[in-house]
């Protein structure tokens, strides 16, 4: 497949590149360049095979006689995936307060796009751990501008899914960026990921594949659910959400339409889920307070078949009260790094110099060297001790 990206992010570049008087010009025509070469190199020799890679190492991890055939993960869907990042930088570019993405966050973002599921040629777990080792591959590394492009393409497009060692599946934590000072790293690892979550469409289903192999049952919903995707759209802080659904959509062993509506109603979770972190990391410049969900059904499957009552609802994202599920000084990296387990182990320790005796061994935790502490040391800047 040979492909030439086109739409909102590549004509930034191009745009910019064009014009010598554009105060990104020197760098717009370098990221131009490298980027072309890049998409090129990828989908003529990564892309192509990353859907074969990924069926040989489900098959050698699975010896079931239907085993999980992925939607695909190649060329169509890098473009796909481009497809809605310009959507969603062309809607929050268009809004009232706007802040356009600079030609770097766009390098960044076309690059990401190409990079995140690559790594699924080895399989499909823990592939967006893996981004750091293939970008920084001999092979792959001469494809970019330099060091600390590469960094911030592997920061966006290694937290796309997955969990983190440390924080879980909060893997935007990881990134050491904020959306004040460019490039804004959580903005763009935050449209990746709802980007990503929202490329789904029949074309991503291998129609011939499924004629001569059986799925499985998770397999053949995932399937339904690209058939089903019909459109999304972000107006203002409303996420327009289009599917469409007909008898025989799945082909599973339980009832077709019944236990579809069952999968897309966990789809549904997971989208709000993914909007309101993608929100969180994505202020002030990307945010969804609500989901605005349409449901088609037909009659039959198209091109034929009649339209039949329109199901359409709201999810607001605003409602519910936050749950802290974890400690304060779990939550807080300082207390965390300091070793307190709650915030009574930082005041006992404050008086560690002055009233040590009155500290149990326990409570003084063995503090009492002339020298702080790292729990000290804390404390003493907390508190703007010298």
């Amino acid at each position: 497949m040979s492909e030439v990206t086109t739409g909102h992010l590549v004509k930034k570049l191009e745009n910019a590149s064009a014009d010598p008087k554009h105060q990104d010009f020197a760098e717009a025509k370098k990221y131009l360049t490298a980027f072309r070469y890049m998409e090129e190199r990828f989908f003529q020799g990564i892309h192509s095979d990353t859907d074969t890679g990924l069926a040989i190492a489900e098959t050698a991890a699975n010896s079931d006689d239907s085993p999980d055939i992925f939607t695909r993960h190649n060329g169509d869907h890098i473009v796909d995936l481009i497809k809605n990042l310009d959507k969603l930088a062309d809607s929050i570019e268009s809004r009232k307060n706007g802040n356009p993405l600079s030609v770097l966050e766009a390098y960044i973002l076309l690059c990401a796009a190409h990079v995140h599921d690559a790594t699924n040629v080895s399989g499909r777990k823990e592939h967006p751990q893996r981004v750091g080792d293939f970008i920084a591959s001999p092979k792959r590394k001469p494809l970019f501008t330099g060091t600390v492009e590469m960094e911030h393409i592997r920061d966006v497009a290694s937290v796309h899914g997955g969990e983190h060692k440390e924080f879980g599946k909060d893997t935007f934590r990881a990134i050491e960026a904020n959306n004040y000072t460019h490039p804004r790293l959580h903005l763009l690892a935050a449209l990746l990921r709802i980007a990503d979550e929202l490329a789904e469409n029949p074309s991503r289903v291998p129609e011939y594949l499924l004629e001569h192999y059986q799925a499985s049952e998770h397999s053949k919903l995932a399937h339904a659910y690209a058939r089903s995707f019909a459109n999304f759209e972000l107006r203002d802080e409303s996420l327009k959400l289009v599917y469409r659904c007909y008898p025989g959509i799945h082909d599973g062993d339980t009832d077709s339409v019944s236990s579809f509506i069952k999968f897309l109603e966990k789809k549904l979770n997971s989208i709000e889920s993914e909007a309101r972190y993608c929100s969180q990391y994505g202020r002030p410049y990307l945010s969804m307070s609500e989901i605005d969900v349409a449901i088609q059904p037909w009659s039959q499957a198209p091109p034929g078949g009649q339209k039949l009552a329109l199901r359409q609802f709201k999810l607001n994202l605003l409602n519910g009260y936050p749950e802290n599920k974890k400690g304060l000084c779990e939550r807080s990296i300082e207390l965390k790094e300091a070793g307190f387990k709650c915030l009574e182990d930082a005041f006992a320790t404050m008086y560690n110099s002055s009233s040590s005796s009155r500290l149990s061994g326990k409570a003084a935790g063995g503090l009492q060297s002339t020298q702080p502490s790292g729990c000290g040391r804390f404390l003493n800047k907390w508190l703007g001790r010298k």
